[in-house]
């Protein structure tokens, strides 16, 4: 196989994503010894095929081939060559030499019900909206239109601009197109689906829609066509890591792939990295229950996975592109989802302004991670964790001037979370990966480290250098004086305590949310704690602003975590920055200017993504009367959500909290379950409650999802406005129902 050649093409062809899973099992079929039928196309034709309007002056053997000149008429006006077929499951392939120029010519294979109904695959040429000119394209008419999507893909053969080899498999109701450019690597195309009364009366070739250029001739030269009947499936899969910019614990290949024909046999895998194979197979041999219980693979072994963090180069893009073998003929198909472009890279240190909108990298550590930054009180040092890959961690202090990083002595084996003193002159760090958790601080230059406090980690600097904030080992946060030694006690529980620049308060995460209280320049407390953030997302590693006015911190419903702000005298938060998909950690505000430092796999914290915002309206108690009620949901630009009918009696228990009147039902809670309900108490307290989305960056989702103005409708009332609450990324790490499930709290 020449692996070149086929890379070359491969990279040309966007990946088609298909969902994993979709695919219908068929029964194992061992057809070792069965050959397919085969029509070589040397006159005259083989037994068993029909024209369907035939003019035989349009069609002619030459060369090998059987020659069809591109009709004038819609398929089926005009030689159109079909065959019987079982009613079960079969593939057809053929190879045909078609080169089209004009709107809507077309030559491949056919699917065939009737004139009305029929199943097209094959090199076209469109220019109309939703084409690409000269290309691949893949057609359903149901009851004479065209539904569900074309599939359009660029054609790209480097060696012949009009040789195709396309192939259409049936299983089940589906429909599956591959094309290739040589006939050994095929590409996935798309999939139509059958509806259930589709009959298919015959299958073939076609060569029509030629009605621009009467004038010449457009000849199709089909060289053969392969049919097979209920076996030789070409293997399915999906290459299903993740792409784009992944930290590198995450940087490799895997997925799934099962041949239909014999679903208990591992097959072959092949990876690609630039062109390049990699010198040995992979099998899809390991088990993941998902698979078994969808049926993909009779014993659920039959997916792959392989690290590439050793394999490719870090902090660079690779095109990655995976093909499983075919366990009849050794032909190789290119898994759905593939290739993919890979970046990996380790965590380093960024800066994100909120000012100007931009990110910078300030660290580059490749073989190890850093973490936990500090800027120096004048913005020209940030010292950091690095935790390198044999385990081991210390303080790194990296010059923003010249870029050079080096480990700090004295935090150099087991130093973490590092802070600068207001002075720049000293480290304050903790060892509380180790078995002797203890503060300490060290010379900006290096040093004899001088203990400050046992049992103490997180510990952060008073804005005047002479007291200490931390959390003690027991769970309580308390203050230290840098020379005496004396102490006070601030809260029983808390974490990541930081000091306000003004002096006046200390924040800190406690189950999740950011709380600040207020102290004075001793560490004496002035008053409760305040709780500044409120579930459901995990809040934690508060920073302060330079002129106290906002914290900043790390926010996530899942592994992806980001950068948030909420104002220090209370309100919604917004979200900052942070990469898709994976978590961006531990942010740390400049003393000197907007900038915040913060960890992160990715410069690409900006990036346009999906986004999601709850809106909600209120009613009290009492607000609905006996009997059947109605409601649903209005904005602009969307189409109205459908009517919910739910019942309120006076039988009904009370359920906790706000019953949620959603778009698709009501959600209600009863102690820590959150459960569809469909009828309600006249006395319980009820709250409108619906989500969208916008994609793109989060400026555009703020405008969009503000332009969409949602409004209720309830028992053919006028329209309510609903109100809007915090804009997130909505990935698919993102646990919806729990965000929803949180406002049914009291």
């Amino acid at each position: 196989m020449d692996t070149q050649k086929k890379f070359k093409f491969m990279s040309a062809l966007a990946g088609l994503i298909i969902l994993a899973l979709v695919f219908p099992t068929t029964s194992n079929v061992y057809a070792q010894d069965l050959a397919p039928w085969r029509d070589e196309f040397d006159s005259p034709l083989d037994e068993g095929w029909a024209w369907i309007n035939e003019n035989p002056d349009n069609w002619t053997f030459e060369n090998g081939s059987l020659r069809i000149i591109a009709s004038p008429y819609s398929t089926g006006g005009e030689n159109l060559l079909l065959r019987p077929v079982a009613a079960g499951d079969f593939s057809i392939e053929t190879r045909v030499f078609f080169e089209p120029d004009s709107n809507f010519q077309i030559a491949g294979l056919v699917l065939w019900q009737d004139a009305s109904n029929f199943i097209s695959f094959g090199r076209a040429f469109c220019d109309v909206e939703g084409c690409i000119g000269s290309g691949i394209y893949f057609d359903k008419i149901i009851n004479g239109g065209f539904i569900d999507g074309n599939f359009a893909t660029e054609f790209y053969n480097p060696f012949n601009i009009a040789e195709n080899y396309l192939r259409l498999e049936r299983r089940g109701n589906m429909v599956r197109a591959l094309y290739s450019h040589e006939g050994i690597t095929w590409t996935e195309i798309g999939i139509h689906w059958l509806p259930d009364d589709f009959q298919v009366n015959g299958v073939g070739i076609q060569a029509a829609q030629d009605f621009y250029t009467p004038e010449w001739d457009i000849p199709a030269d089909f060289d053969y066509f392969e049919m097979t009947e209920g076996w030789g499936f070409l293997p399915e899969g999906f290459h299903d890591y993740d792409s784009g910019d992944v930290p590198n614990w995450n940087c490799g290949v895997g997925g799934w792939a099962t041949d239909p024909d014999d679903r208990l046999t591992d097959v072959a895998i092949e990876v690609g990295i630039d062109g390049t194979s990699l010198p040995y197979w992979l099998y899809a041999s390991d088990y993941r229950e998902d698979l078994y219980n969808a049926g993909v693979c009779e014993d659920g072994n039959c997916s792959f996975s392989m690290s590439l963090w050793d394999v490719i180069s870090s902090y660079e893009p690779h095109n990655i592109v995976t093909y499983a073998q075919d366990l009849q003929n050794g032909e190789w198909v290119q898994l759905s989802n593939s290739p993919k472009t890979l970046t990996c890279r380790t965590y380093d240190i960024y800066a994100y302004n909120p000012q100007t909108g931009t990110t910078q990298q300030l660290t580059n550590i490749r073989n190890a991670g850093e973490f936990n930054p500090s800027f120096s009180p004048n913005g020209k040092l940030v010292a950091h964790d690095v935790a390198n890959f044999d385990g081991s961690y210390g303080i790194y202090i990296t010059d923003l001037t010249t870029g050079t990083s080096a480990p700090l002595s004295g935090a150099e084996a087991g130093g973490n979370d590092a802070a600068f003193s207001p002075n720049g002159k000293w480290i304050l760090f903790d060892t509380a990966w180790t078995d002797t958790p203890n503060l300490y601080i060290v010379p900006v230059i290096g040093g004899t480290p001088t203990l400050v406090r046992e049992n103490g980690i997180s510990g952060d600097w008073a804005p005047n250098g002479k007291r200490i904030v931390f959390q003690v080992m027991d769970g309580s946060l308390r203050t230290i004086a840098i020379n005496k030694g004396s102490e006070t006690y601030l809260v029983p529980s808390g974490q990541h305590p930081v000091w306000s620049p003004d002096g006046n308060w200390v924040a800190y995460m406690l189950d999740g949310d950011i709380w600040k209280i207020a102290v004075n320049v001793q560490g004496i407390v002035q008053g409760e704690p305040i709780q500044l953030t409120f579930g459901p997302r995990w809040d934690e590693q508060p920073t302060w602003t330079m002129d106290s006015a906002n914290v900043i911190f790390h926010a996530g419903m899942g592994p992806d975590y980001d950068l948030w702000s909420v104002p220090a005298a209370g309100g919604d938060p917004t979200w900052l920055t942070g990469a898709v998909e994976f978590g961006d950690y531990d942010p740390s505000a400049a003393k000197n200017s907007a900038n915040v430092a913060y960890a992160s796999f990715s410069p690409e914290g900006q990036a346009p993504r999906t986004w999601v915002s709850a809106f909600t309206y209120d009613l009290p108690a009492g607000f609905w009367t006996k009997g059947i009620h109605s409601y649903h949901f209005e904005a602009i630009g969307a189409e109205p959500t459908q009517e919910i009918l739910f019942d309120v009696w006076n039988s009904e228990p009370l359920y906790d909290g706000k019953v949620l009147l959603r778009s698709g039902s009501l959600r209600a809670r009863s102690g820590d379950s959150c459960n569809w309900a469909g009828t309600i108490n006249p006395a319980q307290p009820t709250q409108f409650h619906v989500g969208w989305t916008a994609d793109g960056t989060y400026s555009e989702a703020l405008n969009q999802l503000a332009a969409m103005m949602p409004t209720v409708i309830w028992d053919g009332s006028s329209p309510v406005a609903l109100m809007q609450h915090e804009v997130f990324p909505f990935t698919s790490q993102v646990d919806w129902g729990t965000y929803v499930c949180s406002y049914t709290y009291p």
